[in-house]
This record gives structure tokens, C-alpha cells and sequence, in this order.
């Protein structure tokens, strides 16, 4: 099938849509880029209360979903999730601290280095950039078993850095888990697991079932390894 070419001469509407799309096209950018600075503030400040109230036990390990649910009742979860993300990628790549960020926390404006890293951007544009590329290949992205930074690295500290990650991993996966039994047993009354779609009831009744019958067989095969 031949490859069809644009029209040599191009209908008015064209030049219309043109004019048109140039009018707007900055103003409707910068309210995307303006919007990506705003949430990569909020997601330092969320990640910022998270850290502090971990660090003078106010919200203890498990318990920010809740402190979520409390404080800020109409924002959504994955809307959190999401700017938390943001900000952590952003953070990581500008080598700030968000122990730091209590020193603009009440300025609204964002830290010079994450400012220059933001400025112009899109969220999504922001979310690609995390992809880490690999140091040999810049066109090519990080192979999974390859950590940020380890290059250069003998295999001792390459094995210490490994290990160390896993164990940011776990921890974060404990959190994550204690933070789902949480929300499980907020939402087993009619108020809340009784007001969702049925279909989606019946995808989480689903999920859990599966999970639950994965731990029982875990923990089964346990008991047997050291019987």
C-alpha cells in the first residue's frame, strides 16, 4: 500500500487551524509546566511530613496512608502516589535532601537545582527522564540487574550497594503492606468496600483471595523445611 502525501494545496481550514494552534499553544504549555512545578512541590512536602513524622514516631510506620485519609480526605491515593513519585525522582536526580526542604516548605517555591530541573518540563517528561540510561549506551535504558551509579565500583561494593537496595526495597514493601492491611480493614464496612462498583469488588475480592491462598502456601512450605 502506497505511502499517501499531503495535499500540494491545502484547504483554507488548514492555515486556520494553524493561527489557531499558535495562539494557544503556549498559554495551554505553560499551565502544564506551571502545574508540574506545583506538583513536585507538593510531592516534597508530602514525602517531607512522611519522613518527619516517621523520624519523631507522630506517624508511625504503616500509618501515612491513614494520616492521609484524616488530614486530606478528597485527595485521592493515586494522586498522592503520584506526586510523591514525582518529587522522589526529581530529588534524586537534583541530589537534594527532602530533610532539607522544611527551608522552603513555607515559600511555595521550589529548591534552585530541582527549579532548574523542572522548569519547562511536563510530568511526563519529568517521569521519562528517571529512566536511567546505560552508562556504555546512552540510547539504551539501565538493564534491570544494573544499580544507578555502580559503575567503576569493585565487586564487594557493587554486592554491599546491591544488598543495600534490596533491603530499601523491602523495607518499602513492608510499608507498603502494612499500609494495605490498613485501608483493608478501613474498607470492609458498607460505607466504604460496600460502596465500590461490583466489578471492581469483584476484582479485589479476587486479589485477595489469591494472595491469601500464595501466604498460606508459603507459609505452609515453611512449616514443612523445618519439620
Amino acid at each position: 500500500m502506497s505511502k499517501k502525501s499531503l495535499s500540494k494545496v491545502a484547504p483554507k481550514w488548514h492555515d486556520e487551524a494553524k493561527h489557531m494552534l499558535l495562539e494557544n499553544f503556549e498559554r495551554v504549555h505553560s499551565l502544564f509546566t506551571d502545574a508540574t512545578k506545583r506538583a513536585v512541590w507538593m510531592g516534597m512536602f508530602l514525602n517531607h511530613i512522611k519522613a518527619r513524622g516517621k523520624e519523631d514516631k507522630s506517624i508511625p510506620h504503616g500509618q501515612f496512608r491513614p494520616w492521609l485519609a484524616a488530614n486530606l480526605p478528597n485527595i485521592s491515593n493515586e494522586t498522592v502516589a503520584t506526586y510523591m513519585r514525582l518529587a522522589t525522582g526529581v530529588c534524586e536526580t537534583g541530589k537534594f535532601q527532602i530533610s532539607d526542604f522544611l527551608t522552603f516548605a513555607k515559600t511555595g517555591k521550589l529548591p534552585d537545582q530541582i527549579a532548574q530541573l523542572v522548569e519547562g518540563k511536563t510530568q511526563q517528561q519529568l517521569f521519562m527522564e528517571f529512566k536511567q540510561p546505560d552508562p556504555e549506551d546512552p540510547e539504551k535504558p539501565r538493564g534491570k540487574g544494573q544499580l544507578k551509579g555502580s559503575k567503576g565500583l569493585t565487586k564487594e561494593q557493587r554486592a554491599k550497594a546491591a544488598e543495600k537496595a534490596e533491603q530499601e526495597r523491602l523495607n518499602e514493601l513492608e510499608e507498603t503492606a502494612m499500609e494495605t492491611i490498613e485501608w483493608l480493614h478501613q474498607a470492609a464496612d458498607a460505607k466504604n468496600g460496600g460502596m465500590l462498583p461490583e466489578k471492581v469488588q469483584d476484582k479485589l475480592a479476587d486479589a485477595c483471595d489469591t494472595l491469601s491462598g500464595f501466604l498460606k502456601r508459603i507459609k505452609a512450605a515453611r512449616k514443612g523445611g523445618q519439620s
